[in-house]
This record gives structure tokens, C-alpha cells and sequence, in this order.
């Protein structure tokens, strides 16, 4: 049986996140370098920074990641957070879900 889990981005992600990381910004084309990733990494374990980070894991493997930040909903108090936001490793992109 496949597990799969989301979880909260933790110090020991590092390496796995940063390849990810550079493989969305790859995707989309945008800059990456090494500060930038230190920065963005910073900000996911600064508990007063606004952006909060999540792991996608099957069977222990991190395979996918979202950056979000917490927002009210104007019909009600509460938050939401979009599946879509995830971004996955290639091998999990080709698989519809």
C-alpha cells in the first residue's frame, strides 16, 4: 500500500526542496540562484514571515512542495489552500490526479 503524506517543510528537507525549487523555477522560467533560495528557505522557518511551506511525500519520498500564505476568505472566516499549488517532481507531473 502506498502512503502518501503532507506535512510541514522541515529543516532536514533542505536538499530535496531546493531541487524542486529549482525545478518549478525552471518550469516557469523565472531567475533562481543562491540567494534567492536562502531567502525563500529562510522565510519557510521564520515563524513571524507571512509564507509557510508543505511536503508532499509517497512512501517517505518528498515528490512534491507548496509555498502559501494564509488568507482569509471574504464569504467566511477561514482558510483555503489550493491542491493545484503543489508542485510535483516530474514523474508525479505525469500522473493525472
Amino acid at each position: 500500500m502506498v502512503k502518501e503524506t503532507i506535512r510541514e517543510i522541515q529543516l532536514k528537507d533542505k536538499k530535496k526542496w531546493e531541487k524542486l525549487y529549482k525545478g518549478y523555477a525552471d518550469f516557469y522560467k523565472v531567475e533562481m540562484n543562491d540567494k534567492i533560495l536562502q531567502t525563500v528557505w529562510n522565510w519557510l522557518h521564520d515563524k513571524n514571515h507571512e509564507v509557510d511551506g508543505l511536503v508532499y511525500e509517497i512512501d517517505g519520498n518528498i515528490v512534491g512542495l507548496a509555498h502559501y500564505r494564509n488568507a482569509k476568505s471574504i464569504e467566511r472566516t477561514r482558510y483555503w489552500f489550493s491542491r493545484r499549488s503543489i508542485r510535483r517532481s516530474k514523474t508525479q507531473r505525469s500522473k493525472n490526479w
